[in-house]
Parts: structure tokens; sequence; C-alpha cells
């Protein structure tokens, strides 16, 4: 499934393409949950943005695990720093029975690893959210050191089953297509 191809509207009003990073329909790519006590990485069947599984983590959320922090580093580093690039998105699954989810795309860049990150969805309910991290929200994007997303409950003392699937670049064209043709 790997290279697929969607086009979308952004939300500068361009025109963009998306090239799929990662389906998870095989296995979990790298993806790993970055912590102490880290929550183990699953590909779960039967429920996917697209096709038939996604990256799962089954996360115990509160005071002191507020925060699943799952990322890659398979294909990184990387250098996104063509004027096509415009940035990364992924969809995330908020799974029903707890209120107080938040969710956001991150980028470390540079040899120090900078953090950068995506506008942060808040107040999510249940099911499917589309969250990104844009071009101008990169310090570095010639030196991409990791990718990731970070879904957040600060509210809730909960063990709950997050998804992520559909993790993509996207481009204001394909690498080897020329303006005008």
């Amino acid at each position: 499934m790997r290279g697929a191809l969607l086009t979308v509207l952004i939300a500068s009003g361009a025109f963009a393409q998306s090239v799929l990073l990662f389906d998870f329909e095989q296995d979990t790519e790298g993806w790993e949950h970055e912590h102490a006590s880290p929550t183990p990485a699953e590909v779960f069947k039967g429920r996917a943005k697209k096709g038939g599984s996604a990256l799962s983590f089954e996360h115990a959320f509160g005071p002191k695990s507020m925060i699943l922090h799952a990322r890659v580093t398979n294909g990184f580093p990387r250098d996104y720093s063509a004027s096509s690039f415009l940035g990364f998105s992924a969809w995330v699954y908020i799974p029903p029975g707890a209120l107080g989810w938040e969710s956001l795309m991150f980028a470390r860049t540079g040899e120090e690893w900078k953090w950068n990150t995506g506008h942060t969805l808040k107040n999510l309910q249940p099911g499917w959210h589309r969250v990104q991290i844009l071009r101008e929200e990169i310090e570095d994007p010639s030196i991409i050191q990791d990718i990731g997303v970070q879904v957040i409950n600060a509210h809730a003392k909960v063990t709950a089953r997050v998804l992520i699937d559909q993790v993509e670049v996207i481009m204001s064209e394909l690498p080897g297509e020329e303006e005008g043709e």
C-alpha cells in the first residue's frame, strides 16, 4: 500500500498530494512509545482509517502517564527541504469512554533534535481525527530526525486503546514532476 497517493486541500488553500509513509498493514513499521515504561506497539486488525489494520497502543492514562508519545525513527534522519514539501499528517482514533482528549503531530529536527509541533487538536470526540505538522511549523526540514504523534488525556484516569493510521508526507508536487506539466 506504500506509495499511495491522495490529493487534498490543505489549510493554506493550496492543493497538495499526500504520499503514504506508514500504513501499518503488516507490522508496526518501527513505531514505538517513547517513555520510561513504554506501552508496546501492536498492529490492530479491524478498525483502520484505511485498509484493514492500524498501529495500536493500549495505554493507561493518568497523573503520571497523561501522554502517549508515539514516534518512528525508521527512515530518518531525512531531508525534506525541497520547496514541494508541505508537511506531515496522520490519523488518530480516539476511543469512547473518556473526555478531555487532545492530539498533535511533532517532528524533531537538526543535530540538536529540536522539538517542533503542529496545531494541537483539543476536546476530541471518539472517532478518527487528522493531525498534521506543516512546513512552517518545522524549524529545520533539512534534517528531520523523527516524526510522531502525541495523544494526551490530562483529565481522566483511563486505560484506552489509541490507534494511529495513514501517516503521510504532504507535497505540492510529487518528486520528479515539473511545474506546469
